[in-house]
């Protein structure tokens, strides 16, 4: 079996066996995930001063995205705990690796950049929750635009600054407009009338992603809709 590597700066780009690490047995959820339960203690490569970084920054970065925590609980519960580490060599700004259960980043300062680790655990929920047939490489670009939508579906939900990160960077005011409105269908009255898989086609990846599979079902975008109900 193979599983799935995701990267901050471009989908997929490795297929590795598939092992069991990073799976612990289930435990009962505390009432609010944060970086310290997910947090792998054995297999992470962190030291304590960057580890400490990572809990600080990305406490801050969930307590602004509270609509994961549906999300974050399922993944809990099937006992995933995430190694996190800081390569020597690392090109990339950031990836996920599915098989190891795996976020990696390049930097100190990629590692507490919120986008970054927020962009990252969106792919692990993906993998985690769903499962390798869900990470496909038949959709490598659906499962981008999905977490590129959810991050921008969350800066609305939680009234922070507006992301745009679905819409294409020479996108004009007509098309911001029914990007907007798209937004809001979703966010309230979760109607995907506007396809999804639409959106992912008019979508510029700039050549970074792989195959689009026109019946995707964004299922991680729709669980977390759903979990605001």
């Amino acid at each position: 079996m193979l599983a799935v590597s995701l990267l901050a700066t471009g989908c997929q780009e490795e297929r590795i066996a598939e092992n069991d690490t990073g799976i612990l047995p289930a435990t009962k959820s505390p009432d609010f995930i944060a970086m310290q339960d997910i947090y792998d203690y054995e297999r992470s490569t962190l030291t304590i001063a960057e580890r400490n970084l990572l809990f600080e920054e990305g406490n801050k970065m969930l307590m602004e995205n509270l609509a994961l925590q549906s999300s974050l609980q399922t993944m809990y519960d099937k006992g995933v705990r995430i190694k996190f580490e800081i390569p020597s060599l690392m090109n990339k700004i950031a990836s996920f690796t599915g098989s190891s259960n795996t976020i990696a980043f390049r930097s100190e300062d990629d590692m507490k950049n919120h986008r970054n680790i927020l962009e990252e655990l969106l792919h692990a929920l993906q993998y985690n929750n769903y499962g390798r047939g869900y990470m496909s490489k038949i959709r490598e670009k659906n499962l981008e635009y999905e977490v590129m939508v959810i991050m921008d579906v969350l800066s609305r939900l939680d009234n922070r600054p507006s992301t745009y990160y679905g819409l294409n960077a020479d996108a004009n005011e007509i098309e911001v407009r029914i990007y907007n409105g798209w937004l809001f269908q979703l966010m309230y009255t979760q109607s995907l009338d506007v396809s999804f898989n639409d959106m992912v086609r008019n979508w510029d990846d700039e050549g970074k992603c792989g195959d689009f599979d026109e019946n995707f079902m964004p299922l991680l975008l729709i669980d977390i809709l759903s979990s605001r109900l």
